[in-house]
């Protein structure tokens, strides 16, 4: 394999595309904890879900 094969393969860690808009990407812990109950929360209202 090559370097660019190994590192592509990394940047990408899903065999597939995902659109941009269903990509979560955090650094810690912490950030996910602070990110994610908003993002659910946005996500929700499309089904009248949130609270």
């Amino acid at each position: 394999m090559s370097n660019n094969t190994h590192r592509k393969s990394e940047m990408h860690p899903f065999p597939f595309d995902i659109a941009a808009q269903h990509k979560l990407e955090f650094t810690s812990k912490s950030a996910l904890q602070k990110t994610l109950p908003k993002l659910l929360d946005a996500k929700l209202q499309r089904f009248n879900l949130a609270s």
